[in-house]
């Protein structure tokens, strides 16, 4: 099966202090545990071997951390894209997610989101990934963003058309990926859960679905 006009990695930051303590850390800047930093290493490797002719980061340092020493191996540059940065958990920001309830966001009559305090909405979460995948419709070839879980698993609801808060309770794992296509209109979800190791073994195969 020849490759679609454009296929796309998403991969999710190493390991944080943040996400080891369970806190909310969305829009912070927060360190890579010693685990996180084995995992950028196996991370960077990834997207060296996928190749791709655009890369895009978070500006978050937790991202930009992998995009840059990839960029400098490929000889590439990166675009840092606030749009692909993590949701804002406002108040919530810093304290413990286990101890607070509410959280994915409770709805109200409307059906809409209904965060915290200076928190962002699913709904303007998922307009930033619509807006960043209407965007990518005019690229060809490989592309690679490096982000974070709570937006991926907004992107998701962006790429079905669906109620972001259907994909809030998916478990992202730290420098996991996931594989989208596009036809240079329509995309598709053709894996999802990658380690870094299988995202090479998959460039490597030229297997892109499944």
């Amino acid at each position: 099966m020849s490759e679609p006009k454009q296929t796309i990695l998403f991969m999710r930051h190493p390991q944080t202090v943040a996400n080891v303590e369970m806190l909310f850390s969305g829009d912070a800047d927060v360190y890579l545990t010693a685990v996180g930093e084995a995992q950028r290493k196996r991370a960077m490797s990834a997207i060296v071997s996928w190749n791709p002719r655009h890369l895009f980061s978070s500006p978050l340092t937790r991202c930009l951390s992998i995009a840059a020493e990839a960029a400098e191996y490929l000889k590439a540059e990166t675009v840092i894209d606030p749009r692909i940065t993590e949701i804002d958990f406002g108040i919530l920001e810093g304290t413990s997610y286990p101890e607070y309830k509410d959280y994915p966001w409770p709805r109200d009559e409307n059906g809409h989101s209904v965060p915290v305090e200076g928190g962002e909405s699913y709904e303007h979460v998922y307009a930033r990934a619509t807006s960043f995948l209407n965007d990518l419709k005019g690229y060809e070839g490989r592309t690679a963003a490096i982000c974070h879980g709570g937006f991926m698993r907004v992107l998701l609801a962006a790429i079905y058309e669906s109620d972001p808060n259907n994909f809030q309770h998916m478990e992202v794992e730290n420098v996991s990926s996931m594989i989208v296509t596009c036809d240079g209109n329509v995309f598709n979800l053709a894996a999802f859960g990658l380690t870094p190791e299988e995202v090479m073994m998959r460039r490597e195969t030229g297997r892109i679905f499944g």
